[in-house]
């Protein structure tokens, strides 16, 4: 068995309900120094409960018991937005590392004895936090945060919630407990993340709808399931294999019992006056395993879409559209066309404009200049990032049946309540108010509302934020068998690879660029336009002449300036290439973990060599020109 460390934490019987329902019964496990664990189960099953337990933020009943190694620091990520709306984005998250900062002040002030000197050094030493502020602008950067001055009162929750997380990290804890850490994160912020706790030292327990983030950093999945916790070594695709042998192994089991049972059952209503003290122990265990429970694979949410509407040969055409906000330019005479069938996923960074894009196309956001046409027969549902279309004092019900007793989904007839039940609300919570939903049941409701109605063209804003792994499986293969046309924002790699068939990527000064096939190919074509464009720019300066001018007197390259001139490409070159080893380097998770003055050192060394490039250029055309 793999080595798994030292033991930072032990949870003994955990228990804790929310009324009648038992969301933690008896639970027992541990967390050693290694270990990179999943929380993985069903919305309600009690997983941010669990986290917030962990984290001493909520107690659990009397019968509980944790114990956590001596000096142990945990540092916790939730749901909610723990920030002072009165501080900048700095200030915020330099309080996460408060107690670093105070170990950096006792040190500088130089007021303590000799051996508490040392000690305080070998403690900022071991956080590597000689230069913590490097880090928290290199926080700031990766995670896309707001510029570090800038107040956070009127932030976005999203802004919020990046902020949020930076301050966790720079905190350097020995126990992380995430609570959906990729929620509101775009694609290059989670590479970086995902990146960052590969070198992370400490222990690590999160609750992640995102399975490439869960097939990337965990080692151990815990699956929470009715009241109790499973244990599964390895990544997130191990435990698919693992679950789906149990639930077979387990139901073989209960073939078995009821095989059994039924042929005890004939013996004991065959031999009534036969039950001698002999045979007694045969009826024994006649009752024991007929008392037992039959094992309950969980049933999973059944998502049936409408049969999509017709539409005619175009869903939506765009042609040269153009937005900007302010000084910032979103996209750039973009020209598309979403044909019926189709479908597109908008991909790229926080704040390049794909949720502008989808209000543009159903009219809730004007264009700069362009045209958007919409097909005569186009019918959309839109799901919003928000949530915001539910009225929070509506019950469940009431916001889904909008005063019908039944749901209609093509040649089907549902009553309300059985619709709801497909969407895994039971018989209390479809009697509860929205305002007491959790996200993830919120995001079924909405969902629920909205695919009740046909349409041909269903746009999603982050559908898979707040949903459990298996709604987030019947989902995708829900939008798979639909025959509509889809047009969705996500940063769920996984989900996008299974559900669409293009990609529109997002990349940055107003450039958008379209891609038949999933991200994964995206990605891959991405990387060979970018490899061609530096080649092509690199060709291009090498050769590209000057405008002509009126020919002058010719002048006649000196032997110094010919040796110069057979020299330039290689000199060149090797300026490119040491541009382009520092770049690489610049982009290096642990670049910023170096002190401020090497950092700087860097940066200048950088500006001067491409400096240097440009007059390099420069007087490489010159003597090219003196030499014609």
């Amino acid at each position: 068995m793999k080595e798994r460390g030292i033991p930072l934490l032990d949870a003994i019987d955990l228990t804790y309900a929310i009324g009648h329902r038992m969301l933690l019964d008896h639970v027992s496990f541990t967390i050693h120094n290694k270990d990179r664990v999943g929380l993985i189960g069903r919305n309600g099953t009690g997983k941010s409960t669990l986290l917030k337990i962990l984290s001493k933020q909520l107690e659990p009943f009397e019968v509980s018991e944790i114990r956590f190694s001596k000096g142990l620091k945990v540092s916790y990520l939730s749901q909610d937005f723990d920030i002072d709306p009165n501080l900048t984005v700095i200030e915020n998250i330099r309080e996460g590392a408060g107690y670093i900062y105070e170990l950096l002040k006792q040190y500088e002030s130089g007021d303590q004895t000799e051996d508490e000197m040392f000690r305080i050094q070998d403690q900022i030493t071991a956080l590597d936090a000689w230069d913590l502020d490097a880090y928290v602008f290199e926080l700031i950067s990766r995670l896309s945060c707001p510029s570090a001055d800038t107040p956070c009162k009127d932030l976005s929750g999203g802004e919020k919630r990046r902020i949020n997380l930076a301050k966790v990290l720079v905190s350097k804890p020995d126990l992380l407990i995430l609570d959906e850490p990729t929620n509101h994160l775009d694609s290059h912020a989670v590479e970086w993340l995902e990146k960052w706790l590969e070198t992370y030292s400490g222990a690590l327990i999160m609750v992640t709808h995102d399975r490439c983030f869960l097939d990337s950093v965990c080692n151990r999945i815990l699956e929470l399931r009715e009241g109790q916790a499973d244990f599964f070594p390895g990544n997130y695709s191990v435990y698919l294999e693992q679950s789906a042998a149990r639930d077979m192994a387990m139901l073989r089991a209960d073939n078995k019992r009821h095989q059994f049972l039924k042929k005890e059952l004939e013996w004991v209503r065959r031999s009534p006056k036969a039950r001698t003290t002999k045979s007694q122990s045969r009826v024994d265990r006649f009752n024991d395993l007929n008392d037992k429970e039959n094992y309950a694979v969980q049933a999973d949410a059944e998502l049936v879409l409408p049969p999509a509407k017709v539409i005619g040969n175009v869903s939506v055409s765009l042609e040269n559209v153009c937005k900007s906000f302010g000084d910032k330019q979103l996209f750039k005479d973009l020209s598309f066309e979403l044909e019926p069938g189709s479908r597109i996923a908008l991909m790229g960074g926080n704040g390049m404009g794909k949720t502008t894009l989808l209000k543009m196309i159903i009219g809730q956001a004007e264009a700069d200049s362009g045209t958007i046409v919409r097909g005569a027969s186009l019918d959309y549902n839109y799901v919003d990032q928000s949530r915001s279309q539910l009225n929070e004092d509506n019950t469940v019900f009431k916001e889904v049946a909008d005063g019908a007793e039944s749901v209609r989904l093509g040649d089907i007839s549902l009553s309300t309540r059985s619709y709801l039940r497909r969407f895994l609300f039971t018989d209390d919570r479809i009697n509860t108010k929205v305002s007491k939903l959790s996200g993830g049941e919120r995001n079924r409701l909405l969902l629920a509302r909205l695919l009740r109605k046909p349409c041909n063209l269903l746009i999603l804003d982050e559908p898979t934020n707040d949903l459990d792994l298996s709604t987030l499986q019947v989902l995708e293969e829900a939008l798979v068998a639909w025959k509509g046309t889809l047009l969705l924002v996500s940063h769920d790699r996984w989900f996008v690879n299974r559900v669409c068939n293009g990609i529109l990527g997002f990349e940055g000064n107003g450039q958008v660029y379209y891609q038949d096939g999933d991200y994964d190919y995206y990605l891959e074509k991405k990387a060979e336009r970018e490899t061609k464009q530096v080649k092509v720019e690199v060709e291009t300066k090498k050769v590209a002449p000057k405008a002509e001018e009126p020919k002058k007197a010719t002048k006649k390259l000196t032997w110094k300036e010919e040796r110069e001139l057979e020299g330039m490409e290689d000199f060149v070159m090797e300026l490119d290439e040491q541009i382009s080893a520092i770049e690489t380097a610049m982009h290096e998770p642990d670049f910023f973990q170096q002190e401020a003055e090497l950092i700087q050192e860097k940066t200048n060394e950088l500006e001067s060599l491409r400096q240097k490039l440009d007059q390099a250029y420069a007087r490489w055309e010159e003597l090219e020109a003196k030499k014609a």
